[in-house]
């Protein structure tokens, strides 16, 4: 459960709601044994606290049942559209369907960490959607920020980015990860901005990465990035299965039938 995440003030709003309302028993519990009664303004602040907490779970709740198909039908309707250009890319670049993986992220604004601890409140890829039809590679675990890899950098610069990985995953990956020291002094195409424990989760994952921008209609403002990915198990040398204008345009494709439902939020 990533800080700033959904979930993150899902769980804490629930944990500060089940404090308060343990706050307010622990409050009315001394009130009845004892004969100095607790300030009235502290039992009556605790009370409208717990109960402004249950309202906001209440109201979420409702409104995320009120979505809830809504949110069915456009998942749907992206699966759709993923499987349709994963086919296409797989038989252009005559390769299995099933390795190749996709993934949907929209610009959002969250809170993260700034200088570590402080918190900070700005935009950020949540990923909405993660499509492949293997268990594996397992979802990587980033916090995607402007210029953080290929995802990363296809949200800072606005455009297509292809990186063919597998020569850093053959390098550093396997028996070969770096340590932190060594970490410090690859190049900057390499470390591409990831952490060492982004870095180290990530190197022997992928042979390629594509991701391609996710445009409003009138293409003035970014709603997101749509990438595709191979796997290193899958590779074979001198073969780039994600590479090419061809393969580019399938994914923009994508990305503009998945602006659609992005545009309406």
């Amino acid at each position: 459960m990533k800080f700033g995440s959904r979930r993150f003030w899902t769980f804490s709003y629930r944990v500060a709601f089940a404090l308060l309302a343990l706050a307010v028993l622990v409050v009315q519990g001394i009130a009845s044994r004892s004969t100095d009664k607790p300030d009235p303004r502290l039992q009556g602040s605790l009370v409208v606290a717990a109960g402004t907490l249950a309202l906001i779970d209440n109201v979420r709740s409702a409104w995320l049942r009120f979505r809830a198909p809504n949110i069915a039908r456009t998942q749907v309707r992206a699966h759709k559209c993923l499987v349709g250009a994963m086919a296409s890319m797989a038989q252009s670049g005559d390769a299995d369907m099933k390795s190749i993986g996709a993934n949907v992220y929209v610009i959002k604004r969250q809170v993260s960490r700034r200088w570590l601890v402080v918190p900070w409140w700005g935009l950020g890829l949540v990923r909405e959607i993660r499509y492949r039809l293997t268990d594996t590679p397992l979802a990587s675990n980033v916090a995607w920020a402007s210029g953080k890899g290929v995802v990363g950098t296809c949200w800072r610069d606005e455009r297509p980015q292809y990186f063919h990985w597998a020569p850093v995953a053959k390098r550093w990956g396997g028996n070969k990860l770096p340590d932190q020291a060594k970490f410090q002094t690859l190049p900057e195409k390499t470390a591409s901005n990831f952490t060492y424990k982004e870095f180290i989760g990530i190197v022997d994952k992928y042979a390629e990465i594509l991701a391609v921008p996710i445009m409003s209609e009138h293409g003035d403002k970014m709603l997101g990035v749509v990438s595709f990915d191979y796997p290193l198990s899958a590779s074979s040398p001198g073969k780039q299965v994600l590479a090419g204008d061809v393969i580019e345009e399938l994914a923009l494709g994508a990305a503009a039938v998945l602006r659609g439902d992005l545009d309406k939020r």
